[in-house]
């Protein structure tokens, strides 16, 4: 029997790429939008998205809406992982049905060079830049306040 790994769809010397994008869970409350720019904010400050990258395609990551959008990531790849993988474990966003975290991570993150990002599953928790990262969730915890 073929396992699931080589069922899945690949494109030229990648991942499947797809226009399906995350949900924040709490974008119906008064204050989500703003969280999901003051975290965009603090990721151009930190040096981890590329200046030139635009507000409204990194909120549209998070708007639930399909579509085609790139931002580009110039901090590590292993902290960009860490950070959709604790935003996802602490439910603050949510994959649509039939797509999954690193899918729709790879098929809109590219690095520095435009490159796609690929080797999700090989990738580890950060030490040194965990609790950062930890601080960027708390910017879309509802339950925490927004400074």
């Amino acid at each position: 029997a073929a396992s699931k790994r080589d069922g899945r769809k690949k494109v030229s010397g990648g991942s499947k790429i797809v226009d399906a994008v995350f949900t924040y869970r709490f974008l119906e409350d008064k204050e989500g939008p703003l969280r999901i720019v003051k975290l965009y904010q603090l990721l151009i400050k930190a040096g981890w998205i590329d200046k030139d990258s635009k507000p409204e395609v990194f909120c549209d990551l998070f708007m639930g809406e399909a579509k085609s959008l790139t931002i580009k990531w110039i901090g590590k790849q292993q902290d960009l992982y860490y950070l959709i993988k604790r935003l996802s474990s602490r439910g603050l966003i949510k994959c649509p049905k039939g797509a999954t975290k690193w899918v729709i991570t790879g098929s809109h993150f590219v690095d520095g060079q435009s490159r796609p990002f690929s080797d999700w599953n090989s990738q580890h928790d950060p030490k040194k830049s965990a609790p950062a990262i930890e601080k960027l969730c708390d910017v879309l915890d509802p339950t925490k306040p927004l400074d």
